[in-house]
């Protein structure tokens, strides 16, 4: 999904971004239908976080469209995009909608759900 973005993932000791996958309690401030966040801070490091708790209730309820590795690979996917767009802003579509819901889970399930071409756009801009 990245490569659409034309980005290419190498790992290393000290990130650039953080992303989390938190198990635990969320804090205050959170959406009740927020699967992750991305904190953008200037002079900080930014980072990000998915929330599995959350993102293995919502397979509960569409599990009968696709398994909970792909929809985590999706909402991970989801807050990268945040963080190397440098936005917190979603689009009416694909993978950078603000609430997933049936349709996006059926295109993810068919591997149709990524970044449009504003999103490659605006990355390409940076």
């Amino acid at each position: 999904m990245l490569k659409s973005l034309c980005v290419e993932v190498e790992w290393v000791e000290t990130p650039a971004l953080e992303m989390r996958i938190i198990v635990g309690r969320l804090g205050a401030g959170v959406t009740e239908h927020a699967l992750g966040i991305t904190i953008l801070a200037a002079g900080h490091r930014n980072r990000g976080a998915v929330f599995f708790s959350r993102v293995r209730a919502f397979e509960a309820e569409y599990g009968y469209l696709i398994d909970l590795g792909k929809l985590l690979g999706c909402v991970l996917a989801h807050e990268i995009g945040h963080l190397l767009l440098g936005t917190t802003a979603h689009s009416p579509e694909g993978i950078m909608i603000a609430n997933f819901g049936e349709a996006e889970v059926l295109r993810a399930a068919q591997r149709r759900l990524r970044f449009t071409p504003s999103d490659r756009e605006m990355f390409s801009a940076k």
